[in-house]
Parts: C-alpha cells; structure tokens; sequence
C-alpha cells in the first residue's frame, strides 16, 4: 500500500541507492561472468514492473537479450537452462521464497549465476547468490516500487558503460539519473492539483485501462497494481494490445503514460484519436513537448522533457501519488496534501 512518509523520503532514497550504488554495481557486473543467452529477470507481484523495466534497459543499452519471468514460472519451466554463462537477476525477494532457493541451488551446481535486487542484505538467501545489487530503501511499498524501477535501469546503462564503446546517449542518460532525485524533490513541493484531479478522476470511474508503451509499460503495470489494491477495475495494456480500447462504454476512462521520446508515441496517439471519439475521457502523463498526446487528453499531466528511460521512473512516481490520494479518500473522505502546487492542464 501507499505510504505518504515513503514518497516524501523517495528523494532520499533515490540518491542514496544511484550513488552510492554506482561503485558497487560496476563490481558486481565486472565480476559475473555474462554468457550469449538472454539475461533472465525474476520479479512477482510489485516486482514485475521492475522486472519488465529490466528487460528494456539490458536490450536497449548494453544489447543484452533479456527477459522477465516469475520466480514460481521458471523454477517450474526453465531450470534446464541454468548453465555457465547464464545470469538470472532476482528482484526483491522474499527470503522465505521457496522457488528461487531452487534456482540458487540449481545455478551454483550448474555454474550460472543468480543476483539479486534486493534492500535486505541480511536476508539468507543473499548470502548464497553470486552478488547483492543493494536497494538503500527500508519500505516494502512506494519507496521501494520507484527504487526499484530506476536502479534496473540504472543497472542497463551500468552494463553498457562497463562492456560497450562509450556513447554520448549513455552520458545524457548518466546526467538524468543524477538530476533525478532533485526533479522528485521539485516535484513533491511544487506540483499538486493535477494530482488531485487524477485522483478524482480514477476513483470516480468504474473501469481504469492504463496504456504505456515500451519504458511506460512497466509504469502501467505499477499503475494497476496500485489501483488493484485499492478496489479498482484496472487493466495495464501496451500498444500492441490497444484492440481492447475498441468498445469502452462512456463510464471507463483511459489513462496514457507516455512521452514525447517514447518509440511507440505515434502508435499511442493513434490508438487513443479513436478512442476518443467514443466520448471515453482520457487522461495523460507525458512531458510539456508531447503536445499530440496532450491535445488528445481531457486532463493531462505534465513532466519535465526526459528520456523515456528516467522519465517513465518520474511518471511512475506521480502514479504512486495519485493512489495515495485515492486511497486517503477511502479511509477518510479527505485528502492530506502529500505534494504542492501540481498544475493540471486542461486542453
């Protein structure tokens, strides 16, 4: 669940984990051996957001092939794969969970190498993996969720700046993820009625179908999640799958994730020119230089012009305050002030 004092310590948290994670993520991929097969990323539950994030950023960046699973569907299904060469990266963790103390044991018999993601360094089964990739983050819910999201993108251009020739992308995309925590903190003082309006908006629609495309999508699975756990009928789809919008009734609303350097924006924006013009509201979280996509919304929300990478981590940050909203309706038919000043633009 959303806790307001995790998304006001996100900046925090944030900094901490990119900072000081650096070094140490640098050590641990120097010192695991990287085969030709894909790059297995473990995630369940709030997890598989991350998990999708993952998979984007090692075959965008380093070019790694990479794909997410659960922990249960490939200790069931792809044990057979474990083999020298092979990494397996396992997010947040339960340590109780039984199916990757299979995987542990099964890639140390067979010389693959399982990491994991994970804020609790005490837990038993970091103490039998190839490497700890360390979250400085003591929430189980907003904190971690965000954190989460930015440090296996974090973790996609770390790979690419260690193994691949160095590109001037990977530096833009260095300098963003330094200015992110300050664009959290810019955000959490200065940026409130939008939030609200959202807030307002979802709770009042029976059925929520969240569209995001390629970095987003992960950011539209965060958003059902947390729309789920508050008791909404909410639907995470990417472009591909945009033939479920095709006979909403009037009562559903369409929240778009996305932005102006999104590669699948043109497919989003013509997915929603038809759904609009069935009368279904829809709303928006882009940045100001998406003006197709804001020009489509009846309420949209406006971040700061960033990659698709970083900026799906500041959208998915905005999600997390919208359910916090929501969910203080709920308990108390009011709303404490979690951020400031969020100017809604109405087209």
């Amino acid at each position: 669940m959303v806790a307001k004092q995790e998304i006001v310590n996100l900046p925090r948290t944030l900094a901490d984990t990119l900072e000081k994670g650096e070094p140490e993520y640098e050590v641990v991929l120097r010192r695991t051996r990287w085969g030709e097969g894909p790059v297995y990323l473990l995630g369940g539950g709030a997890a598989w957001s991350a998990a999708l994030t993952g998979v984007h950023a090692f075959e965008t960046l380093p070019g790694w092939p990479a794909v997410a699973r659960s922990p249960a569907g490939f200790a069931a299904y792809s044990m057979t794969l474990l083999r020298p060469g092979l990494v397996v990266i396992a997010i947040s963790p339960p340590s109780e969970c039984s199916p990757l103390w299979e995987v542990a044991r099964a890639a140390r018999t067979r010389g693959a190498t399982l990491l994991i993601l994970t804020n609790k360094l005490e837990s038993p089964l970091a103490g039998v993996t190839g490497g700890v990739l360390r979250l400085r983050t003591d929430s189980e819910g907003s904190g971690a969720g965000v954190c989460e999201q930015a440090a296996m993108s974090y973790l996609g251009l770390s790979a690419a700046r260690v193994f691949r020739r160095h590109h001037a992308q990977f530096e833009v995309l260095a300098e963003e993820f330094r200015m992110l925590p300050g664009v959290i903190e810019w955000m959490l003082h200065q940026m409130s009625d939008a939030v609200s309006s959202f807030a307002s908006e979802l709770a009042a629609s029976p059925r929520v179908h969240v569209l995001g495309g390629g970095f987003y999508h992960p950011s539209a699975v965060r958003a059902e999640h947390l729309l789920r756990e508050l008791g909404s009928c909410a639907q995470a789809l990417d472009p591909t799958e945009s033939g479920a919008l095709d006979h909403l009734d009037r009562d559903s609303v369409v929240l778009a994730i996305s932005g102006s350097r999104c590669r699948l924006k043109s497919s989003i924006h013509e997915t929603l020119k038809r759904v609009g013009k069935s009368g279904v509201r829809i709303l928006s979280i882009t940045d100001s230089n998406d003006r197709e996509l804001t020009g489509i919304s009846t309420l949209a929300m406006q971040l700061p012009n960033l990659t698709e990478m970083v900026g799906a981590v500041v959208a998915t940050f905005l999600i997390h305050c919208v359910a916090y909203q929501m969910a203080c309706r709920t308990r108390q038919g009011s709303v404490p002030g979690v951020i400031e000043g969020l100017n809604a633009t109405k087209p």
